[in-house]
């Protein structure tokens, strides 16, 4: 049973076109979208049905845990008011034109609960978030209405809904206007999707999506399918060919699992990329070797070589006057090049012992076994690997566990904040509560 107001219920009516009753009722009945579309080009109500189901309802009832339909109550700011009308006029605007709106409503409600939690404050406090929430509503109302600018210039007055290639042109050129970036499709991919990208470049703050270190997204032959890579010399986002976008990866948040689109995560992810290099965050020993930022740390060959001799001699057994030059030379070369050539020094017995060592613990953290994608090899509390050919870093175990959102991240630093920004911004939700202040700032805060 529906628990929205008149005042509600009628503005639901005045912008999306459906009644909030009629559609829940028939979700209380579990009635199915109709598969088939409707031969006009306009919206069915069973897909309109679907997008109340999987757009903005379901999306407030994330944030707040209450049943489907709940809302924040009008703001009493009038100028807030205003603008979150203007917005829903823009988004029903788009949603005419024939365009997925899912994303600007969950935006929308984004803009509208943080909204309410602003004007929950007093003081100098109230003010400052208002300020922040209608500046957010103020990227969102140009993010929207660049899309129906860029349908105007390539439809011109055509009243018939775009085509597939039509709809395409149009979120490129939105993007390119609006973003300030170059699109590039070298590879002939098929499997673009634009859309998606024009989706995720809103989700951000908009000085994080269009600035002076993100200024093309190029589609390569040479990114692995279902990859995605930031260049910080050409200011490009790379991106490899994601077949229908459907496939999703874990995340977690505080212990919580999350479910995220690769396609989206990836795009979020390499924007973070640009946005690590314009702050040089992750750059910044002040915030990297904290341990609310990964405690990492930037290390050599011949700085691993020295910890893990002692760590050598401490655990694989060897006798007591196994030749500690030998032993070192044999770490080096397994770190270096993967080389594990006996050294003459060493006896036959005590190799067979430091081989296990080298093999377990040197050749296991090289870039080429991928071990941020394995079990952790902890040599005194810290993780060492090479993340890249010849760059190594190290990281604190105990910081792994207290700011985890997946695997990955614990491939370098930039990486690190790269996923974390990612998750956060797509499903609109705080890092976790052990990741520094200074970092979290960059963050989906609310």
């Amino acid at each position: 049973m529906s628990t929205t107001t008149l005042e509600q219920n009628n503005w639901v009516t005045r912008v999306l076109g459906f009644d909030i009753d009629a559609v829940l009722a028939r979700q209380d009945q579990g009635k199915a979208p109709d598969p088939s579309p409707d031969p006009s080009g306009a919206p069915s109500e069973a897909s309109v049905q679907d997008q109340a189901k999987g757009g903005f309802f379901d999306f407030i009832k994330q944030k707040v845990g209450e049943t489907v339909g709940s809302r924040p109550p009008l703001p009493k700011d009038k100028d807030l008011a205003k603008a979150l009308e203007d917005l829903d006029d823009q988004i029903a605007a788009v949603q005419a034109l024939g365009f997925d709106t899912k994303r600007l409503e969950e935006d929308r409600w984004d803009c509208a609960w943080s909204g309410d939690k602003a004007e929950k404050l007093t003081g100098d406090a109230r003010g400052k978030a208002l300020t922040g929430v209608k500046a957010r509503i103020a990227n969102v109302m140009s993010h929207a209405k660049s899309l129906a600018d860029s349908s105007k210039s390539v439809m011109g007055d055509s009243k018939d809904p775009p085509t597939k290639t039509q709809k395409s042109a149009i979120y490129k050129k939105a993007l390119e206007d609006h973003y300030g970036i170059t699109i590039e499709n070298t590879a002939g991919t098929p499997n673009t999707h634009l859309d998606r990208v024009f989706d995720m470049f809103g989700t951000v703050p908009l000085a994080d999506a269009n600035q002076d270190k993100l200024k093309k997204l190029l589609y390569l032959s040479t990114i692995s399918a279902g990859g995605g890579a930031y260049n910080s010399s050409e200011l490009a986002i790379k991106m490899g060919d994601f077949g229908d976008a459907s496939a999703s990866e874990a995340y977690e948040i505080d212990g919580k699992v999350l479910d995220a689109n690769s396609f989206d995560v990836t795009t979020l992810h390499e924007i973070g990329h640009a946005v690590d290099a314009k702050h040089g965050i992750m750059t910044n020993s002040s915030n990297y070797t904290k341990a609310g930022c990964g405690g990492w740390d930037v290390e050599s060959v011949d700085k691993i070589t020295i910890v893990y001799l002692a760590e050598m001699k401490k655990t694989a057994g060897l006798s007591k006057g196994v030749d500690e030059a030998a032993l070192t030379t044999a770490i080096s070369a397994a770190l270096s090049s993967g080389s594990t050539a006996k050294p003459d020094a060493i006896a036959q017995a005590d190799w067979v012992k430091a081989l296990k060592f080298l093999t377990e613990k040197c050749l296991a953290i090289r870039a080429a076994n991928s071990p941020w994608f394995k079990n952790q090899v902890i040599v005194g509390g810290r993780v060492y690997q090479e993340a890249y050919g010849g760059r190594w870093y190290s990281y604190s175990s105990a910081a792994r566990e207290s700011t985890k959102v997946n695997k990955y991240q614990w491939r370098a630093p930039g990486e690190w904040f790269a996923e974390v920004y990612a998750i956060t911004w797509l499903k609109k939700m705080k890092p976790p509560s052990a990741v520094d202040a200074a970092v979290a700032q960059y963050m989906w805060n609310g």
